[in-house]
This record gives structure tokens, C-alpha cells and sequence, in this order.
């Protein structure tokens, strides 16, 4: 079966924890991003996940649950290794096919 079409819509909170544990699961391993994110991983993804849940929650059901700033919330990331045009192309080309 293509992977395509054994994607279905997020319905729920359950969903989009489920979507993010696969993407990150990627992002991990990954040879351009896995630098970047090594914090998160070394941490834990459950340190983050919460956050990343409200966040997309939001953006996907308008559920009122984040309000903070993704951009200031990648600052640390970025000062710790400079994040390029490059990897955020990389992070769509995984988040695209999670």
C-alpha cells in the first residue's frame, strides 16, 4: 500500500503526539538534523512533547492551548547550532512525509 494513502486526518490530540513521536523519531537519526536537535533527544522527547502538542493543537483545531512564540522557541536551538535555510528544507522534507 502506498504510504500516502495509509495516511488518515488527525482527529485529536492522541493523533498529533502520535505524528510527532514518528517525525522526531526521524529528525533523530537524521544526518542534517539530528546535530540540532540533540538536546531534545539527549532530554527526552517528553520534556517537549506537551509543548509541541499545544502548539500544533492550535494550529491544526484552534484549541486556544499555545501561546508563546515558535520562532523564540527554536532560539535556543539556534544558538546552539546555527540552524540554516538548509535545515529547515530538510525539516519539511521529513515533515512532509511523516
Amino acid at each position: 500500500m502506498d504510504a500516502l494513502a495509509a495516511r488518515v486526518d488527525l482527529a485529536n490530540r492522541g493523533d498529533v503526539e502520535a505524528l510527532l513521536r514518528h517525525f522526531y523519531g526521524q529528525v533523530f537519526i537524521d544526518d542534517t538534523l539530528a546535530g540540532p536537535f540533540a538536546e531534545i533527544r539527549t532530554d527526552g522527547l517528553d520534556l517537549y512533547l506537551q509543548v509541541m502538542c499545544d502548539f500544533w493543537q492550535t494550529v491544526l483545531f484552534r484549541a486556544g492551548l499555545y501561546g508563546g512564540s515558535a520562532a523564540r522557541a527554536h532560539q535556543p536551538v539556534h544558538d546552539r547550532h546555527a540552524l540554516t535555510a538548509g535545515h529547515f528544507l530538510r525539516w519539511l522534507e521529513l515533515w512532509n512525509g511523516a
